[in-house]
């Protein structure tokens, strides 16, 4: 898959979830924190296709150790953001209630799948790409 098309997919994902929440938001389903909801849905749009971009590219690296380095490198990336994103929230706003986190997790989960959906597809793709090896 080329990375253009996964960009590609990614964005269009983040469109449908965004007219997702403005459906919510228009029935006032999005809890009482919806700027919540919005902070992170622009922080999964914006960190997924950052992520698959480092995934594509460890696909170009020498060793498969580089690789799967460079794959876990950026999904502790990630989870650092994700606790900076939270953290911040949570001073800046101060919410009353735990329950503001509750859409963290519905995203965490819903770009998760696509995440790794994707970077499976990556690395069937650099499979066969592989040249096969001979015996002889």
């Amino acid at each position: 898959m080329k990375t253009t098309t996964l960009y590609l997919r990614t964005f269009i994902l983040s469109l449908l979830v965004g007219v997702l929440l403005l459906v919510l938001q228009y029935f006032n389903m999005l809890g009482e924190y919806p700027s919540f909801a919005w902070t992170c849905w622009a922080f999964f749009a914006l960190i997924t296709p950052f992520v698959l971009g480092l995934a594509a590219m460890s696909n170009k690296s020498s060793t498969s150790q580089k690789s799967v380095g460079i794959v876990l490198g950026a999904m502790g990336i990630k989870f650092v953001f994700c606790l900076i994103m939270i953290l911040t929230y949570a001073l800046i706003v101060r919410p009353t209630s735990p329950r503001f986190i509750l859409p963290f997790f519905a995203f965490y989960i819903v770009y998760g799948i696509i995440e790794t959906q994707f970077l499976m597809q990556i690395v069937q793709q650099a499979k066969n790409n592989q040249p096969t090896k001979k015996n002889y």
